[in-house]
């Protein structure tokens, strides 16, 4: 019914926004406002029509697709207990019921939905991370703004996570649990996701760590349907707009994040010398255009040679395709291809400390020595100052695949005569090419 009031015309009852008051509208009559229609009724009544509701609200959040083992579902097993709690539900509008009956039944239906928890991600996931808002999607990426960049505030933003609408190679995380918390890898930069604080609000931001930093562990959970990553009291989250990833000291809907697995197709990023080192825990196939290579010793001398078919899971590899394009690799789970026996190449899903120097690749193609620190997902190899001398003055692009050609190329000096060492800064002459020996 509509309750309408006669100290003036066209003032109805009327609830809104938590509140029954009155509203001075023809419209509550003519547009049948939904906060004017009131319904008299017993208590008996009552508890039937919020039975009714609450189920309707159930099959609405909760439908059958809902349930399952993905990321984003409620596990299996709760989809009976949602069967339960509905059928419950039906009971408690039957008029024949007891109103105590009723409402224990309602009661008892009311907390289903606040304990349901979606399935958590599981130790070494690779993930994207996204924020969601009015059907709009932006994924978290290891890129950081840049000094000068601000937020909304008109404060420095530098540093913070950066989003973008695609998934690509810099928007993939490792999950590694460490008990009952979570630390994120980027498989990018081989670096962890840690909180900094803005020294000028004491702000605190998702960043990537110092090369020798362990990382923030979260306490990764599920509210309302959507994820939380909780870094001791400091909630992943975007800002409004979406562009950038901060934290909210409490939980809120821009903290509820959005996971997925990658799946089967894991983009991997070519730098601008054409060239990519790469360590994988999971097997593998390169696309076409892509070629995966093994370093090894021949004749003393370190090589490569291009790897035939999949490429092993735990393999450190060097790629070789279109600069400064991300390809896609094809991951096979659970592959049974056997580890390549002669290979220097190796690698790790978390960040190494090196007690001794190693050889790791540039992103312009060039290799180099390093000490100190070693990023995740990428491959190094130890050899002697002689093994490698060769590959450090050439590069990659000047190494003889040895399937290719048997007998390493001689080297030249600009008189014709033929040298077994070089001199830095000095220009020889191999396969009919010049170059500066480094």
């Amino acid at each position: 019914v509509y309750v309408k009031e006669t100290r003036k015309a066209n003032l109805y009852l009327n609830f809104r926004d938590g509140f029954l008051s009155t509203w001075n509208s023809a419209d509550a009559w003519n547009g049948r406002d939904a906060g004017s229609q009131i319904l008299f009724t017993t208590e008996d009544g009552i508890l039937a029509e919020a039975a009714k509701k609450l189920e309707s609200e159930i099959r609405t959040n909760c439908p059958n697709d809902k349930f399952g083992d993905e990321l984003g579902q409620y596990s299996a097993e709760s989809k009976e207990a949602r069967d339960t709690v509905l059928e419950a539900l039906k009971k408690a509008q039957n008029p024949s019921l007891p109103i105590q009956k009723k409402k224990e039944l309602y009661q008892a239906a009311q907390g289903f939905s606040e304990a349901l928890s979606l399935n958590l991600p599981k130790d070494g996931d690779l993930l994207y991370i996204a924020a969601t808002r009015d059907n709009n999607v932006k994924y978290f990426t290891s890129q950081v703004h840049a000094k000068g960049d601000v937020d909304y505030d008109r404060k420095s933003s530098e540093g913070f996570l950066t989003t973008k609408a695609t998934k690509t190679a810099d928007a993939v995380f490792l999950y590694t649990l460490k008990g009952k918390k979570a630390t994120l890898t980027s498989v990018a930069t081989g670096r962890r996701v840690v909180l900094g604080e803005r020294a000028e609000d004491h702000v605190f931001y998702p960043t990537m760590a110092a090369e020798a930093g362990d990382g923030t562990q979260f306490q990764v959970s599920s509210r309302d349907g959507k994820y939380t990553f909780d870094g001791g009291g400091h909630f992943l989250a975007s800002d409004a707009n979406m562009d950038y990833a901060l934290t909210y000291n409490s939980f809120s809907a821009f903290a509820g994040l959005r996971l997925e697995r990658v799946g089967t197709t894991l983009p991997v990023h070519i730098g601008e010398g054409g060239y990519a080192s790469f360590w994988c825990p999971s097997e593998y196939t390169v696309p076409e255009g892509v070629t995966a290579f093994r370093l090894h010793i021949v004749d003393g001398m370190v090589r490569l040679t291009s790897i035939e078919g999949n490429v092993p899971k735990n393999t450190g590899i060097i790629l070789k395709g279109t600069a400064n394009t991300d390809v896609n690799l094809t991951l096979v789970p659970n592959g049974t291809t056997p580890a390549i026996a002669d290979n220097l190449l190796q690698g790790s899903a978390e960040p190494q400390a090196l007690t001794t120097p190693v050889y790791a690749l540039k992103k312009t193609g060039r290799l180099v020595k390093v000490t100190g620190y070693m990023p995740a997902f990428k491959a190094y190899f130890t050899a002697t100052e002689s093994q490698v001398r060769e590959l450090l003055e050439r590069g990659l692009t000047g190494i003889v695949n040895v399937e290719a050609q048997q007998e390493q190329a001689p080297i030249y000096d600009l008189s014709g005569r033929r040298v077994q060492n070089t001199t830095k800064g000095q220009l020889y002459i191999t396969n009919g090419k010049k170059f500066i020996a480094k």
